[in-house]
């Protein structure tokens, strides 16, 4: 992978991660209106990746969060330049829609006018698409990895929640070739994948193998896909293999109550 390729990989990471967590804040002023662009995290890491990745903007710490801000005029003009045309979810093109509006209207201040920004256009939004290190941003943000084991059955889930977002549920649902959503709550639309397959062959462990996840989660994937190989190669059935096995559920099952 080139320098190009990976800077353009990082930046695809970025933008699945921010719609995700990310909040595109517009706020009224005495003088018009104000932006901020902002993903809050537990963990600081993640989010001086996120600065790195993009090569501007600033974190800081507010208790036991911490933000990762871009608010000055000439950050917002970059992020408005990296998201256009490059957002998949409904709810985030809208939200950067009235971004966008924020920042024209700005422009139009007199105290910026010397600056030279053009009025910008909203582009249209992509289709959700796992040929980028988006989606892999995204599982960042949203993913959840789990287990379910008993005397029974032994299933590794992956799950993802989303309000009013039956096309990327749908497109997932292809993609991984497997899975079941379905709308959680008639009042909001919430719908859920769940894949249980641990197939030799699984497109999601093949995404992530190419493109690999950047957050604390990546710590919890990495448990969860060692599970996954204890199950295929039938390692977890003599006893001492049963102890690690053992082990790993209570980390995972840990790792996923700090994670949320």
């Amino acid at each position: 992978m080139d320098k190009k390729t990976k800077k353009t990989s990082k930046i695809d990471w970025v933008i699945g991660f921010a719609e995700g967590d990310g909040s595109f804040g517009v706020y009224k002023t005495k003088p018009g209106v104000r932006q901020e662009f902002v993903i809050t995290q537990k963990d600081p890491k993640v989010l001086y990746k996120v600065k790195q990745f993009l090569g501007f903007g600033r974190v800081e710490s507010h208790g036991a969060y911490h933000r990762y801000i871009v608010g000055d005029i000439k950050g917002t003009h970059k992020i408005i330049d990296i998201f256009n045309g490059n957002l998949c979810l409904n709810k985030t093109h809208a939200r950067f829609t009235r971004y966008v509006e924020a920042f024209n209207h700005r422009i139009s201040l007199k105290k910026y006018q010397s600056l030279g920004y053009k009025s910008i256009h909203v582009q249209e939004k992509k289709q959700v698409h796992f040929d980028s290190a988006w989606f892999s941003g995204f599982i960042d943000a949203e993913g959840c990895f789990s287990t379910v084991i008993t005397a029974q059955t032994k299933q590794l889930r992956f799950i993802i929640d989303q309000k009013d977002e039956k096309e990327l549920m749908e497109r997932i649902q292809i993609v991984l070739r497997g899975g079941t959503f379905y709308v959680r709550k008639t009042t909001n639309f919430r719908f859920h994948y769940c894949n249980v397959r641990p197939d030799k062959e699984d497109p999601l462990v093949q995404y992530l193998e190419k493109y690999p996840l950047q957050s604390e989660k990546s710590i919890d994937y990495a448990r969860w896909k060692k599970l996954r190989y204890r199950f295929l190669d039938g390692k977890h059935r003599d006893g001492r293999s049963l102890e690690r096995l053992q082990r790993l559920l209570k980390s995972l099952s840990r790792e996923k109550k700090e994670l949320k």
